[in-house]
């Protein structure tokens, strides 16, 4: 019961949004389960009126009505499932959301702890707590209502064989739970393989080209072997653990038609009950253990339905959204001035990236940050566009200080191309006009073919032999490096940022796509506040301005 309890109070907030739905699936339900409990009377009915009193007109009425009430049940049946089915998948579409929406919000130094491949394994698991509203799930609930119903008619045809027949009850139940608990701890350490599992999988796919190029590909292997292995190690153990109980379970209630025949004959033959009442019992027992034999059947559902909701809940506190709930200030002049003032940063108790970092950036120059790896280029990037807050220090844009500012609004006045360019697994068109704010349709078809035409990111559809609905495939890789810079430049452009923020993004890509970023940065970003992060020298001889990380800030 602690369990339902636990799931009951984790779907609660979302159950209330669905409260007249849930009240008409409840009214539904004991409508279906009156239904399901009026033959047992009627099957009485039939074997001692009609059988035994040779009373042909009583058999043909009453198995007219059992068979027109069973279609009636069928058709309720059909309405139980759907109208469960639906606010079901209402529900978990809401837990999928408010998982989304925490982890789109979340503070990247919180994202770059979890490996994206293990996030997506565990937001999959909300999909787990779907099955409470899966039809055989729900019948769970359904098979309660029916009990009651039957055992008031099987309690009127004899009290005493009702409560011998239910003397199995507590040790089914303490088999169940003994059971359960194994259970618990087998499922948790498969859900938990199993995101590592797939973390590994999709390693080894987005590192293929370099696993193949360093010939690893069998050292690899023996490493997806072992987690594999591994993985399919406890979904034995959970599985061995699942059909002991269901056997355990199907011994001890074939106890219970040896009870029925040697109590319910002893009755018989003393006239405590008819033959038409033995049958009733014979037939309908079953109804009364059912919910006690659903709830050991589905323990294993259960189980992972209560380690799912358990893991949601961890994943919904480990992942905190960050505070932007209060709406800044928004800047309604042109952004012409970045301030760095006494900035001190980490990312760890360990290492100190800044000290006292002093930084001042306008549109009147080209600005550029150089230094080595891990010495927080990119980190100044991150709390420019205030991704990262500083552990000190004060971050100015346009003399505001970031801390006020609608962190939203701000971005949206901020173009970044970077080495790592993120392409969506779509059209070429869609990827451009991704970062684009302009509402109207026509200006935005303009701007896109002058820019199309621009950066000749034309060629790159004569070259796949397509047009503007071209699939890049995902992250780009249907594209070359420099076919995707273009893409990121051309999203810049789109966008007409006050900010441009270059970070390393002529790495790795031919000569005349880095000739037309610098023609682009000198005249398309012209009067803009432009931030290049370079370690080429490539646009060393149009920067006006930089900061040396190397030296001790």
């Amino acid at each position: 019961m602690g369990k339902i309890k636990e799931v009951i109070n984790f779907l609660k907030p979302y159950i209330k949004l669905y409260k007249c739905k849930f009240l008409k699936i409840l009214l539904i339900s004991i409508i279906l389960s009156i239904l399901q409990s009026v033959p047992v009377k009627l099957s009485q009915l039939v074997l001692d009126i009609g059988f035994l009193e040779f009373n042909f007109k009583v058999i043909l009425i009453l198995s007219f009505c059992i068979l027109l009430i069973n279609v009636v049940k069928s058709f309720v049946s059909f309405m139980l499932n759907k109208e469960t089915l639906v606010a079901g998948q209402s529900i978990i579409k809401m837990i999928r959301s408010d998982v989304f929406r925490k982890i789109l919000n979340s503070p990247l130094i919180v994202l770059t702890e979890k490996d994206s491949s293990y996030l997506v394994q565990r937001v999959g698991e909300v999909n787990n707590i779907a099955q409470v509203f899966s039809p055989s799930f729900f019948s769970v609930t359904n098979s309660i209502l029916d009990a009651i119903f039957v055992s008031i008619i099987l309690l009127n045809i004899s009290a005493k064989l009702y409560f011998i027949l239910l003397l199995p009850i507590p040790i089914l139940y303490i088999i169940i739970a003994y059971y359960s608990k194994s259970l618990n701890r087998s499922t948790e350490d498969l859900l938990e393989k199993g995101s590592r599992q797939t973390s590994a999988i999709n390693e080894k796919l987005v590192g293929l080209e370099y696993i193949q190029s360093n010939s690893k590909e069998n050292l690899e292997l023996e490493k997806i072997e072992s987690i594999d292995e591994d993985t399919m190690n406890s979904a034995f153990t959970q599985s061995i653990i699942s059909r002991k109980m269901i056997e355990f379970i199907g011994i001890y209630t074939s106890i219970i038609p040896i009870l029925l025949y040697i109590i319910g004959g002893l009755l018989f033959i003393n006239q405590g009950i008819t033959i038409g009442g033995i049958m009733a019992f014979s037939a309908y027992i079953n109804r009364v253990y059912s919910p006690f034999l659903s709830v050991g059947m589905m323990s294993v559902t259960m189980e992972s339905i209560v380690v799912s909701v358990r893991r949601v809940k961890a994943l919904l506190q480990e992942i905190k959204p960050k505070d932007e709930s209060l709406k800044g200030i928004e800047i309604n002049e042109t952004l012409t001035k970045v301030k760095l003032k006494g900035v001190k940063f980490s990312y760890n108790e360990r290492k100190e990236i800044f000290k006292d970092l002093n930084i001042e950036i306008n549109n009147e120059k080209i600005f550029s940050i150089k230094g080595k790896n891990g010495t927080g280029k990119t980190t100044i990037i991150k709390m420019v566009i205030g991704l990262i807050d500083p552990k000190e220090g004060r971050i100015l844009i346009n003399n505001y200080d970031i801390k006020d500012l609608d962190k939203k609004a701000l971005r949206e006045r901020i173009s970044i191309i970077d080495q790592k360019t993120f392409l969506f697994n779509d059209t070429i068109k869609n990827n451009i006009l991704y970062s684009s704010t302009t509402k109207n349709i026509n200006e935005l078809e303009e701007r896109y073919k002058h820019i199309v035409k621009k950066l000749s990111i034309d060629q790159i559809f004569k070259k796949h032999e397509g047009n503007g609905d071209l699939l890049v495939g995902q992250n780009g890789i249907k594209l070359s490096g420099g076919e995707v810079q273009k893409i990121s430049v051309a999203r810049a452009l789109m966008k007409d940022a006050d900010i441009i923020i270059f970070d390393e993004a002529v790495v790795n890509i031919d000569e005349s796509t880095k000739k037309i970023i610098k023609e682009i940065i000198l005249k398309e970003f012209k009067n803009k506040i432009v931030i290049i992060i370079d370690h080429t020298g490539y646009f060393d001889d149009i920067i006006n301005d930089f900061i040396n990380l190397n030296k001790d800030y």
